[in-house]
């Protein structure tokens, strides 16, 4: 009995990690394309418009890849299933952003930290803070 148990929890459990990892792919279809940055705030103060102008994305695959530096790519992660969904941007350097995203039609919020630091919890970027809050809207 105890071993009939213990192997229907191990394939519930591997049934379950497969759906999220369906649904992170899911999630990462939808992300496909090209982002241009709307707003962009950085330790609570607004990146001059130039800066903000030139924050163009090309999501292809698991990659952000920035339109103005190409070599630049981070691969992306995501966790749909948490709440507030979240993401991991891994750059070449191997350094980790912890971020949360929200997703609606052809807007694309994104917050995140500074590698090394905590997962923002909230679509802010408070003064003086370490946290990147952007506002993306895909490119037709």
């Amino acid at each position: 009995m105890r071993r009939t148990l213990v192997g229907l929890i191990l394939s519930l459990s591997l049934v379950g990690i497969a759906n999220a990892q369906e649904d992170a792919k899911k999630e990462l279809d939808k992300f496909q394309g090209k982002w241009k940055a709307e707003k962009l705030i950085f330790g609570g103060n607004d990146a001059p418009g130039d800066i903000a102008a030139k924050f163009v994305i090309t999501c292809k695959g698991n990659e952000f890849i920035p339109v103005e530096s190409p070599t630049d790519i981070a691969t992306i992660k995501l966790d749909p299933s948490a709440k507030p969904k979240t993401i991991d941007l891994t750059e070449k350097n191997k350094k980790v952003s912890l971020g949360i995203y929200e997703l609606s039609g052809d807007t694309l919020k994104l917050c995140f930290a500074e590698p090394g630091t905590d997962r923002p919890k909230m679509f802010e970027s408070a003064k003086g803070s370490n946290v990147v809050y952007v506002v993306l809207k895909r490119e037709k």
